[in-house]
């Protein structure tokens, strides 16, 4: 499979802070290993340049990623349409975790286009979530092809369904009451699952994010689709338990 990634070996990037002077850093190692998702994303570490160019001799392991924005007319927090993408991807982020939604751990703008997060594997662990069913992920074509399950996947089916369900619920009922619909129709959620059996439901993909229709502003469709929502926890484990016979 051809990967595209976000970030090209070697590049070197800007990131700044304000009126600061820029940051270079010089991306290395460059992976898609556990991470989901059809819009180009890259794992990377990056070594940050001394004035003259070379390594400091620090080094950030981060995922780079294309901000892709899905809805473009609704905005969120400080969010408004004459950013770029990556900047209002950026207010999309700094908007849900101020709300009390689990979202990934750092952002940071790398230009127009890009944002670099920070990477919560680097210790370890896998992200579960639609790349247990959807067709189209690697993650899904390896595990049909080989019929093993990883580490983590075993651990996710070894932790109590109704627990994520109680979690997902939660972080459905905090969006609501802020006028948010989740992710629509792509990854509401994923759990991050790591190497120790900790775990822990993230909102990752925020370019598909939208405002509640006032349609859908009732008790009829919340309820629908808050069961909807937990009920994908279940279409996890049914897919997962397909090779449970090689846990």
């Amino acid at each position: 499979m051809t990967v595209s990634h976000a970030v090209e070996q070697g590049e070197i990037v800007v990131l700044k802070k304000g009126n600061a002077d820029g940051v270079q850093l010089k991306a290395t190692n460059l992976s898609v290993e556990g991470l989901t998702g059809a819009y180009r994303k890259s794992k990377a570490i990056f070594k940050p340049l001394r004035a003259n160019g070379e390594p400091s001799g620090h080094q950030i392991s981060t995922v780079v990623k294309i901000a892709d924005l899905d809805y473009v007319y609704d905005l969120f927090g400080n969010e408004s349409r004459d950013q770029s993408y990556a900047e209002r991807y950026l207010e999309r982020w700094k908007f849900l975790k101020s709300i009390g939604i689990p979202v990934i751990s750092s952002m940071r703008v790398v230009d127009d286009d890009r944002v670099l997060m920070g990477n919560m594997m680097v210790d370890g662990g896998q992200f579960i979530g639609k790349d247990t069913y959807w067709w189209s992920e690697s993650s899904k074509w390896k595990r049909d092809e080989t019929g093993h399950l990883t580490e983590e996947e075993k651990l996710f089916l070894n932790i109590d369904p109704t627990l994520i369900k109680q979690e997902v619920k939660r972080i459905f009922d905090i969006a609501w009451k802020n006028g948010v619909l989740l992710p629509d129709s792509d990854e509401e959620f994923t759990v991050l699952v790591k190497p120790t059996g900790e775990w822990r439901v993230l909102v990752k993909d925020l370019g598909t994010l939208r405002r509640i229709p006032e349609s859908m502003k009732n008790d009829h469709t919340r309820d629908s689709l808050r069961k909807e929502l937990a009920d994908r926890v279940d279409e996890i484990r049914k897919e997962l338990s397909k090779h449970e016979k090689h846990v």
